[in-house]
Protein backbone atom coordinates (compact mmCIF):
# COMPACT_ATOMS: atom_id res chain seq x y z
CA UNK A 1 0.00 0.00 0.00
CA UNK A 2 1.31 3.73 -1.00
CA UNK A 3 1.40 6.26 1.50
CA UNK A 4 1.32 9.76 0.36
CA UNK A 5 2.23 13.45 1.60
CA UNK A 6 -1.07 15.69 2.17
CA UNK A 7 -0.70 18.98 0.26
CA UNK A 8 -3.08 21.70 -0.67
CA UNK A 9 -4.93 21.65 -4.14
CA UNK A 10 -3.60 24.14 -6.77
CA UNK A 11 -7.29 25.55 -7.14
CA UNK A 12 -6.76 26.87 -3.51
CA UNK A 13 -2.86 27.85 -3.13
CA UNK A 14 -3.35 31.46 -3.37
CA UNK A 15 -4.85 31.10 0.14
CA UNK A 16 -1.91 30.24 2.70
CA UNK A 17 -1.74 30.60 6.09
CA UNK A 18 0.47 32.70 8.18
CA UNK A 19 1.78 32.90 11.81
CA UNK A 20 2.28 35.94 12.95
CA UNK A 21 5.97 37.58 14.91
CA UNK A 22 3.85 38.87 17.78
CA UNK A 23 1.94 35.26 18.04
CA UNK A 24 5.23 33.42 17.53
CA UNK A 25 6.78 36.08 20.52
CA UNK A 26 3.88 35.13 22.78
CA UNK A 27 3.32 31.31 22.40
CA UNK A 28 7.14 30.24 21.43
CA UNK A 29 6.19 27.72 19.51
CA UNK A 30 9.28 26.62 17.94
CA UNK A 31 9.82 25.94 21.67
CA UNK A 32 6.99 23.99 22.37
CA UNK A 33 6.33 21.99 19.06
CA UNK A 34 9.01 20.12 17.99
CA UNK A 35 10.31 16.97 16.04
CA UNK A 36 10.49 14.99 19.34
CA UNK A 37 8.29 16.13 21.76
CA UNK A 38 4.19 17.73 22.16
CA UNK A 39 3.04 20.62 23.33
CA UNK A 40 2.09 19.98 27.30
CA UNK A 41 0.30 23.32 27.53
CA UNK A 42 -1.31 24.29 24.17
CA UNK A 43 -3.10 27.32 23.39
CA UNK A 44 -5.08 28.40 20.51
CA UNK A 45 -2.88 29.74 17.76
CA UNK A 46 -4.05 32.73 15.89
CA UNK A 47 -3.23 32.51 12.46
CA UNK A 48 -3.61 34.94 9.47
CA UNK A 49 -5.24 34.03 5.84
CA UNK A 50 -3.17 35.56 2.95
CA UNK A 51 -4.02 36.08 -0.74
CA UNK A 52 -1.67 37.72 -2.44
CA UNK A 53 -3.15 37.93 -5.81
CA UNK A 54 -6.42 39.47 -4.25
CA UNK A 55 -6.10 41.72 -0.79
CA UNK A 56 -9.96 42.68 -0.43
CA UNK A 57 -11.44 39.11 -1.12
CA UNK A 58 -13.01 36.82 0.88
CA UNK A 59 -10.94 33.40 2.22
CA UNK A 60 -11.31 30.76 0.17
CA UNK A 61 -10.74 28.44 3.02
CA UNK A 62 -10.10 24.63 2.58
CA UNK A 63 -9.91 21.50 4.44
CA UNK A 64 -6.11 21.87 4.59
CA UNK A 65 -3.74 24.95 3.86
CA UNK A 66 0.15 25.26 3.90
CA UNK A 67 2.08 27.12 6.48
CA UNK A 68 4.26 29.39 5.05
CA UNK A 69 6.35 33.11 6.11
CA UNK A 70 6.76 36.53 4.93
CA UNK A 71 9.42 38.37 6.42
CA UNK A 72 7.99 41.70 4.90
CA UNK A 73 4.65 41.01 6.65
CA UNK A 74 6.61 39.75 9.62
CA UNK A 75 5.33 36.51 9.38
CA UNK A 76 7.82 33.91 11.27
CA UNK A 77 8.67 30.37 9.40
CA UNK A 78 6.84 27.21 11.01
CA UNK A 79 8.18 25.43 13.60
CA UNK A 80 10.10 22.23 12.91
CA UNK A 81 8.01 19.26 13.66
CA UNK A 82 6.26 16.57 11.67
CA UNK A 83 2.75 18.76 11.42
CA UNK A 84 -0.06 19.60 9.13
CA UNK A 85 -3.01 22.36 9.38
CA UNK A 86 -6.39 19.97 8.80
CA UNK A 87 -10.44 21.72 8.57
CA UNK A 88 -12.43 19.94 11.45
CA UNK A 89 -13.92 17.83 8.79
CA UNK A 90 -10.68 16.60 7.95
CA UNK A 91 -10.20 15.74 11.77
CA UNK A 92 -13.23 13.89 12.09
CA UNK A 93 -12.15 12.00 8.97
CA UNK A 94 -8.60 10.99 10.39
CA UNK A 95 -10.59 9.86 13.91
CA UNK A 96 -11.33 6.51 11.82
CA UNK A 97 -8.03 5.86 11.72
CA UNK A 98 -5.12 4.79 14.01
CA UNK A 99 -1.80 6.40 14.14
CA UNK A 100 1.32 6.99 16.47
CA UNK A 101 1.20 9.04 19.38
CA UNK A 102 -0.78 12.63 18.26
CA UNK A 103 -2.31 15.91 19.34
CA UNK A 104 -4.15 18.12 17.69
CA UNK A 105 -3.78 22.23 18.79
CA UNK A 106 -6.48 24.51 17.99
CA UNK A 107 -6.12 27.33 15.22
CA UNK A 108 -7.80 30.17 14.77
CA UNK A 109 -7.62 31.68 11.06
CA UNK A 110 -8.50 35.22 10.34
CA UNK A 111 -8.27 37.38 7.17
CA UNK A 112 -5.01 39.51 6.94
CA UNK A 113 -6.11 42.13 4.66
CA UNK A 114 -9.87 41.75 4.84
CA UNK A 115 -10.78 42.09 8.72
CA UNK A 116 -14.21 41.72 7.90
CA UNK A 117 -14.54 38.71 6.81
CA UNK A 118 -15.48 35.09 8.73
CA UNK A 119 -12.79 33.79 10.75
CA UNK A 120 -12.02 29.56 10.96
CA UNK A 121 -11.31 26.99 13.88
CA UNK A 122 -8.15 24.69 11.74
CA UNK A 123 -6.07 22.37 13.63
CA UNK A 124 -2.63 21.87 13.93
CA UNK A 125 -2.32 17.72 13.51
CA UNK A 126 1.31 17.26 15.09
CA UNK A 127 2.90 13.88 15.63
CA UNK A 128 6.67 13.85 16.98
CA UNK A 129 9.16 11.59 15.91
CA UNK A 130 9.27 7.78 17.45
CA UNK A 131 10.37 6.47 14.42
CA UNK A 132 12.78 3.72 15.68
CA UNK A 133 11.57 3.55 19.05
CA UNK A 134 8.52 2.10 17.03
CA UNK A 135 10.25 -0.39 14.18
CA UNK A 136 9.95 -4.05 14.29
CA UNK A 137 13.21 -4.99 14.46
CA UNK A 138 12.56 -8.79 13.64
CA UNK A 139 11.58 -7.70 10.14
CA UNK A 140 14.11 -4.63 9.20
CA UNK A 141 17.08 -5.05 7.05
CA UNK A 142 19.66 -2.40 8.25
CA UNK A 143 22.63 -1.21 6.17
CA UNK A 144 25.34 1.72 6.92
CA UNK A 145 25.63 3.87 3.98
CA UNK A 146 26.42 7.66 3.16
CA UNK A 147 23.24 9.54 3.25
CA UNK A 148 21.07 8.85 0.65
CA UNK A 149 23.13 6.17 -0.58
CA UNK A 150 21.61 3.16 0.69
CA UNK A 151 22.65 1.20 -2.42
CA UNK A 152 26.36 1.59 -1.79
CA UNK A 153 26.32 -0.04 1.44
CA UNK A 154 29.43 -0.31 3.63
CA UNK A 155 27.86 -2.54 5.95
CA UNK A 156 24.62 -4.92 6.29
CA UNK A 157 22.69 -6.01 8.78
CA UNK A 158 19.95 -8.95 7.98
CA UNK A 159 16.82 -8.94 9.49
CA UNK A 160 16.33 -9.71 13.36
CA UNK A 161 20.34 -8.86 13.65
CA UNK A 162 19.76 -5.50 15.30
CA UNK A 163 17.24 -7.04 17.70
CA UNK A 164 15.79 -3.87 19.57
CA UNK A 165 16.10 -0.15 19.60
CA UNK A 166 18.22 0.02 22.24
CA UNK A 167 20.59 -2.24 20.35
CA UNK A 168 20.30 -0.23 17.61
CA UNK A 169 21.45 2.76 19.47
CA UNK A 170 24.76 0.99 20.69
CA UNK A 171 25.21 0.09 16.72
CA UNK A 172 24.79 2.81 15.39
CA UNK A 173 27.32 4.42 17.80
CA UNK A 174 29.81 1.81 16.57
CA UNK A 175 29.58 2.25 13.20
CA UNK A 176 29.48 5.99 13.39
CA UNK A 177 33.70 5.26 14.74
CA UNK A 178 33.87 2.92 12.24
CA UNK A 179 32.23 4.60 8.87
CA UNK A 180 32.15 8.43 9.88
CA UNK A 181 30.20 9.17 6.87
CA UNK A 182 28.41 6.92 6.97
CA UNK A 183 24.52 6.24 9.16
CA UNK A 184 22.74 3.32 9.58
CA UNK A 185 19.63 3.24 8.21
CA UNK A 186 16.71 0.81 7.88
CA UNK A 187 16.01 -0.19 3.82
CA UNK A 188 12.55 -0.49 4.75
CA UNK A 189 10.00 1.27 7.48
CA UNK A 190 7.98 -1.51 9.39
CA UNK A 191 6.05 -1.17 11.63
CA UNK A 192 3.85 -4.00 13.64
CA UNK A 193 0.86 -1.55 14.08
CA UNK A 194 -2.29 -0.27 12.03
CA UNK A 195 -1.06 3.22 11.09
CA UNK A 196 -2.57 4.78 8.48
CA UNK A 197 -1.05 8.01 9.35
CA UNK A 198 2.64 8.38 10.86
CA UNK A 199 5.97 11.13 10.80
CA UNK A 200 7.68 11.18 7.16
CA UNK A 201 11.37 12.08 6.22
CA UNK A 202 10.74 15.96 6.25
CA UNK A 203 8.73 17.71 8.68
CA UNK A 204 5.57 16.25 6.68
CA UNK A 205 2.64 14.12 8.15
CA UNK A 206 1.81 11.18 5.53
CA UNK A 207 -1.28 9.34 5.01
CA UNK A 208 -1.84 5.85 3.84
CA UNK A 209 -3.93 5.32 0.56
CA UNK A 210 -7.04 3.93 2.60
CA UNK A 211 -7.20 8.00 3.89
CA UNK A 212 -6.49 9.48 0.58
CA UNK A 213 -9.27 7.33 -0.93
CA UNK A 214 -11.75 8.18 2.18
CA UNK A 215 -10.55 11.68 1.53
CA UNK A 216 -11.39 11.84 -1.56
CA UNK A 217 -15.17 10.33 -1.57
CA UNK A 218 -15.77 12.49 1.29
CA UNK A 219 -15.11 15.68 -1.54
CA UNK A 220 -12.39 17.63 1.16
CA UNK A 221 -11.88 20.83 -0.70
CA UNK A 222 -7.87 22.01 -1.30
CA UNK A 223 -6.28 18.59 -0.41
CA UNK A 224 -4.05 16.80 -2.84
CA UNK A 225 -1.92 13.87 -2.10
CA UNK A 226 1.77 13.31 -3.23
CA UNK A 227 3.51 10.35 -3.49
CA UNK A 228 5.52 9.61 -0.85
CA UNK A 229 8.52 8.48 -2.86
CA UNK A 230 11.36 8.53 -0.07
CA UNK A 231 10.76 5.35 1.48
CA UNK A 232 8.88 2.16 1.41
CA UNK A 233 6.65 1.63 4.61
CA UNK A 234 4.93 -1.47 5.37
CA UNK A 235 2.80 -1.37 8.21
CA UNK A 236 -0.19 -3.96 9.62
CA UNK A 237 -2.70 -2.13 7.56
CA UNK A 238 -0.50 -2.64 4.16
CA UNK A 239 1.39 -5.82 5.40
Amino acid sequence: MNFYTITQDRSYTKWIAMLPKSEERQLHLKEHITQHFFWENPQIIRMKMIAYQDLTSTALYADTHAWKHDIGLDMVPPPWANKVIISHRFKSLLNEFEGPAHRLYPMLMSNYYNTGDENRVYFLLHIPDYHFQNLDYSRVTFVVAPFGETHKPYKCFAEGEIPSYDEYVRIAREMQVEFPDGMLEPLVWIYDKSWDFLWSTTDDIIVSERIKDRAEQEGLAGVSFELFRDMQIITSCSA
